[in-house]
C-alpha cells in the first residue's frame, strides 16, 4: 500500500503502526508522505518509563 503513495505524485498520507499486546514501551512508528514527495519517519515511545530513578 505504502508503494502506491510512494509512486503517485502530489499525494499525502500518513501511517501508524503499534502494537496493542506485548508492547510495555508502547512503541509506535509513524510514515508520512506529503504531498511534494517527502517521506517523514516517526519512532514514539512511552517516556514515563525512562523517566524513573
Amino acid at each position: 500500500m505504502i508503494n502506491y503513495f510512494i509512486d503517485t505524485p502530489s499525494v499525502n498520507e500518513t501511517f501508524y503502526w503499534h502494537k496493542h499486546h506485548d508492547n510495555p514501551d508502547k512503541i509506535m512508528i509513524g510514515a508520512m508522505i506529503t504531498d511534494n514527495d517527502k517521506l517523514i519517519m516517526s519512532l514514539t515511545a512511552d517516556g514515563k518509563d525512562f523517566m524513573r530513578k
